[in-house]
């Protein structure tokens, strides 16, 4: 069994706009990683402004996701944020 510790960092939270980024560390595999997907939904009324987001792979080893609360119908407040 492979224990692994992924990191989730929010950055570039910026509230004026509705963005924010979501940045994943530590991502290893034995076999190689071809993807990370990023599902992410706002509290409010559940998963119906659910998206599934492929991180994009940054030269340092880290994959990026940018959001826009337009995305999700401009909600504020809590996101949720999963990673597969």
């Amino acid at each position: 069994m492979l224990i692994t510790k992924i990191k989730l960092t929010i950055q570039n939270n910026n509230k004026e706009k509705g963005t924010f980024d979501v940045i994943v560390s530590d991502v290893f595999s034995p076999k190689g990683v071809k993807t990370v997907q990023v599902p992410i939904w706002s509290d409010k009324d559940g998963q119906d402004d659910i998206i599934w987001y492929n991180g994009n792979r940054q030269t340092d080893g880290t994959y990026k996701v940018s959001v826009k609360a337009s995305d999700h119908k401009n909600s504020t407040g809590k996101y949720h944020i999963h990673l597969y």
